[in-house]
C-alpha cells in the first residue's frame, strides 16, 4: 500500500479495515489532515465547534466573552447544513464548555489548530494540534477538542495513540519542552488529560515502526465486514461489503408503478425486506435466550461478574428515582414552565432545575415525595480493553 505518511486517523483505520484505508487513500480527502469519516451530522457540528474555537482562540482576537464565542459560533455555521436542533445542540455545548473553562482564557496559547509534518524515528507523521497552552518554561499543554457524546474512559485516555503522537510531535516542535500534557477536552463533560513516561514513548515509537512497516508491506489489502460498515462513506465501492449483501441490494427501482405491470425490482427489495425482518426477529430471539440464560445463572449462583477471556461481565440493577408531578407542578407552574415538564425522571427533571433557582424548602419538598424502584438485573459485557462495549 502506498503511504506518504502516518496520522492517528489513518493508523485507526487501517486496524479496523485495510480496504477501508485503501479506498481513503485513493479519494481526494486523503489530502486532508487527520479527515475522520463518520456520521455526517456529527461530523458537521464538529468541524464547526472546532472552527468556532480556533477563531476564539485566535492571537488576535482578544474578546473572550461568551457573546463572542457564540458570533464566532454563528459564522461557522454559515458553512455547515444543520439542523435546527443540532444547531441549538452547539450553542449549548460551547456556553456550558465556556462557564466551566474560564481559567483557559488568561493562558499563553502558542498554537490553534497547529499542523505538522514531521519525522520520527525516520517515519513520517501528520496530525493537527487543536490547542497548545505553554504553562511555563519547560511545560505545556496539547488540547484536542471531542464533540461527540460518550466521553472516554481514564484508561482510554491514557493510552490514547493519538495523544501520544501529539506529545512526540511536541518534543519535536519545541525543542525546549521537557514536560508535555496531553488533553482530551470533551465539550460536552469536561477535560482529562494525562503524561507520558519515557518508557511509554518509546514504546510508542517502536509501535509505530512496526506499523509502518506492515501498512507499507500490505499489497493486498483485506476488508473486514462488520458493523462498523454502516458508517463507512466506502461501502458501496467495497466488493466484500456489497457480496455480504448480495451485491445487487442497493439498486434502488423505480417508484413509479404502471397499472397492471409489475416492476420485478421493487418486488425484490420487499422480499429482501422481508428476509430481514425476519433475521432480526430471529437475532432478538437469540439474543434473548442468552440473556435469559446468564441472567438466571448469574442470580441463581450469586455471582455479581466475572471474566472469561477477553470478556468482562457484570449484573447489576439501576436504580431509578422519580420526583412527585405535585412537587414539581409548585416550582414549574407559577414560572410558566410546566410545560417543559415531560417527565418526572431524576435525571431529566434534574436539567431543568439546573436552569432555574429554587429555595432550599422546594429542593428538600422534592426530595422527600419522590419514589425509588429498580430495574430487573441487566447484563453489561464489555471488551477489557477498548471501546468496543455492547450492553444487554
Amino acid at each position: 500500500m502506498e503511504l506518504q505518511y502516518l496520522s492517528n486517523h489513518r493508523i485507526e483505520t487501517f486496524l479496523q479495515c485495510q480496504k477501508k484505508l485503501e479506498f481513503y487513500l485513493n479519494s481526494p480527502i486523503s489530502n486532508e489532515l487527520e479527515v475522520v469519516l463518520e456520521d455526517t451530522v456529527a461530523r458537521s457540528l464538529g468541524k464547526v465547534l472546532h472552527e468556532a474555537l480556533e477563531w476564539y482562540f485566535d492571537k488576535d482576537q482578544k474578546d473572550k466573552t461568551a457573546d463572542k464565542l457564540i458570533e464566532l459560533y454563528d459564522k461557522a455555521a454559515k458553512n455547515a447544513s444543520l439542523k435546527w436542533k443540532t444547531f441549538a445542540d452547539g450553542r449549548s455545548i460551547l456556553l456550558s464548555w465556556l462557564s466551566r473553562s474560564k481559567d483557559l482564557l488568561e493562558r499563553d496559547v502558542i498554537g490553534v489548530e497547529k499542523e505538522f509534518r514531521l519525522e520520527i524515528d525516520g517515519i513520517p507523521l501528520v496530525g493537527v494540534l487543536d490547542r497548545v497552552d505553554r504553562i511555563d518554561d519547560h511545560t505545556i499543554d496539547i488540547s484536542d477538542y471531542k464533540s461527540g457524546i460518550v466521553p472516554m474512559s481514564k484508561w482510554e485516555v491514557d493510552h490514547s495513540l493519538q495523544l501520544g503522537i501529539y506529545n512526540l510531535a511536541a518534543r519535536q516542535m519545541w525543542p525546549w519542552v521537557r514536560k508535555v500534557r496531553t488533553i482530551l477536552d470533551f465539550l460536552r463533560w469536561g477535560r482529562m488529560s494525562t503524561e507520558m513516561t519515557d518508557g511509554k514513548l518509546a514504546s510508542l515509537r517502536a509501535y509505530l515502526k512496526v506499523i509502518w512497516d506492515r501498512v507499507k508491506a500490505c499489497d493486498k489489502p483485506i476488508a473486514s465486514v462488520s458493523g462498523a460498515c454502516r458508517w463507512c462513506d466506502f461501502r458501496f465501492k467495497c466488493q466484500s461489503y456489497n457480496k455480504f449483501v448480495d451485491e445487487d441490494k442497493f439498486i434502488v427501482p423505480s417508484m413509479k408503478l404502471e397499472s397492471g405491470k409489475d416492476n420485478v425490482a421493487l418486488g425484490s427489495l420487499l422480499r429482501e425486506l422481508d428476509i430481514c425482518k425476519d433475521r432480526l426477529d430471529a437475532y432478538d430471539t437469540r439474543k434473548g435466550e442468552i440473556e435469559a440464560w446468564m441472567r438466571t445463572e448469574m442470580v441463581a449462583k450469586e455471582i455479581e461478574g466475572f471474566e472469561h477471556g477477553e470478556w468482562m461481565v457484570e449484573l447489576a440493577t439501576q436504580r431509578r428515582t422519580y420526583y412527585s408531578y405535585t412537587a414539581l407542578k409548585k416550582i414549574f407552574e407559577p414560572l410558566g414552565l410546566m410545560e417543559e415538564v415531560t417527565s418526572i425522571r431524576k435525571g431529566e427533571v434534574d436539567r431543568l432545575l439546573k436552569e432555574i433557582e429554587i429555595t432550599p424548602e422546594q429542593e428538600q419538598d422534592i426530595v422527600t415525595s419522590s419514589t425509588s424502584s429498580y430495574t430487573s438485573p441487566s447484563l453489561s459485557v464489555k471488551r477489557k480493553r477498548g471501546r468496543k462495549t455492547k450492553h444487554f
